[in-house]
């Protein structure tokens, strides 16, 4: 239960929670003030203080020994400490001599102290909630039934593994407040965006039950705060994001028509999707899509190459995705479709299980042959000489990995091969060919 107190003023990320908390309660406290207050100015203080009562022991505090403490401090750190705090370079000094003397013993009172000071003041406005709500939620979160087991556990008194446990669930609840006062700047900086957010999504089915636990152990209260607390969480990025994420959705299919006309969403879904054993109905009924909004999403993940692109190239069979996550080479990397001399070389393992071929190993002339059933192409490595005539880029192995190449295999065995350069991918159909530029051309 002891820990350092003095060292969150010198942990920079503190310096960001000055900005003090609100919160949905009814509350008359003002910002600053009572159980709202800030642990790291209370600590500042706390610590000047201390150096305020010990002035001959500061004296011996040469100028020194400071600034090699200063000089331990991250860039930058001793200023902005000083602004956030509002003091002058004299009680910065103060401050840094407190702290560098290390003692558990002031630590411990300094922790207690504040722990005391936001408990009285939460319970002076909320009288009976620590009791009733507060000690029942701290203990949930350390897995005890009582405050006794707790503090038998901890090695602590009871008065003092209480007062821990009351301290730990104010400071929960200024985050809540927190997390409120954010989502009320979001809403008003993004109209509608608290409305139609959903703050259980992929809190469903086997996961239903981490809510509860989420919300135990970060004191949440209310399906309100639940919201809050995934809001504010979702907002930074994934708001902006997924607004994005919309509007191409949206551009996409008028800027490459041709290509999203061609386009088969479920192809491409069973590529990735089927990892997880989904299906386009389930992800359409989760994700609230119809079929042509289906079909946008499919077709951004692919133009924006979200997934299934390795060494920055796609390989699809008759719009079906290859996963190359599945293939390493004796090192344990992932290998993938690259290019070579202009031309793209897949693994032939990859190649073989994507088009249904068989493959026959000749050790003795170091020639790979390969078949769908009806044409047989060979391969030598490290030789441009194939079956078919000449090639500009020899197969050969890497780390355990046989590399054919791409369009001279699939065009042989009756492939169309379609490079399509907005999109990096090398698309092969059966038994077609499809239209496009030609692989090579990239």
């Amino acid at each position: 239960m002891k820990k350092r107190v003095f060292s969150l003023l010198l942990a920079f990320a503190m310096v960001g929670a000055m900005g003090l908390p609100a919160r949905a309660l009814e509350t008359t406290t003002p910002a600053g003030e009572g159980w709202r207050a800030s642990e790291t100015a209370f600590l500042a203080r706390y610590a000047l203080e201390y150096a305020a009562a010990h002035q001959e022991e500061y004296a011996a505090f040469d100028e020194e020994t400071y600034k090699n403490l200063v000089d331990q401090l991250r860039s930058q750190y001793k200023t902005e400490l000083m602004a956030a705090l509002g003091i002058d370079e004299a009680s910065f000094r103060e401050i840094l001599w407190t702290i560098s003397l290390e003692n558990e013993e002031i630590e411990e009172k300094a922790a207690r102290a504040w722990w005391a000071a936001i408990t009285q003041a939460y319970e002076t406005e909320f009288p009976g909630d620590i009791d009733a709500v507060g000690l029942p939620t701290a203990l949930t979160i350390f897995g005890y039934d009582s405050v006794e087991a707790f503090a038998q556990n901890s090695n602590e008194t009871v008065e003092t593994a209480q007062q821990y446990l009351a301290a730990l669930y104010v400071e929960s609840r200024q985050h809540v407040a927190t997390d409120h006062e954010a989502a009320l700047n979001y809403r008003e900086q993004y109209p509608g965006s608290y409305e139609s957010f959903d703050p259980d999504d992929g809190y469903e089915g086997d996961w239903a039950h981490m809510k509860g636990n989420t919300m135990a152990q970060n004191a949440l209260q209310s399906e309100e705060e639940w919201k809050e607390y995934r809001y504010v969480r979702y907002m930074p990025d994934g708001y902006l994001r997924d607004q994005e994420d919309a509007a191409r959705r949206e551009a996409y299919p008028a800027r490459y028509p041709e290509e999203y006309a061609a386009f088969d969403a479920r192809a491409w879904f069973n590529g990735y999707y089927s990892i997880v054993s989904a299906t386009p109905e389930r992800y359409m009924e989760q994700e609230g899509l119809d079929a042509e909004g289906f079909k946008k999403v499919m077709f951004l993940e692919w133009a924006d190459r979200k997934r299934c692109f390795f060494n920055g190239y796609c390989v699809t069979v008759d719009g079906t995705p290859i996963q190359f996550q599945f293939y390493r080479d004796l090192e344990g990397e992932v290998v993938g479709p690259k290019a070579e001399h202009e031309r793209i070389l897949i693994p032939l393992r990859a190649a073989a299980e994507a088009l249904g071929l068989t493959v026959e190993w000749k050790s003795e002339t170091n020639e790979v042959v390969c078949s769908n059933g009806e044409t047989a192409i060979t391969f030598t490595l490290d030789s441009t000489q194939y079956s078919g005539g000449t090639l500009d880029v020899a197969p050969h192995a890497e780390k355990g990995i046989t590399y054919l190449p791409l369009r001279a295999l699939g065009e042989t065995l009756g492939c169309g091969v379609t490079w399509l350069q907005d999109f990096a991918t090398a698309a092969l159909t059966t038994p077609q060919p499809s239209k496009g530029t030609d692989i090579v051309e990239h």
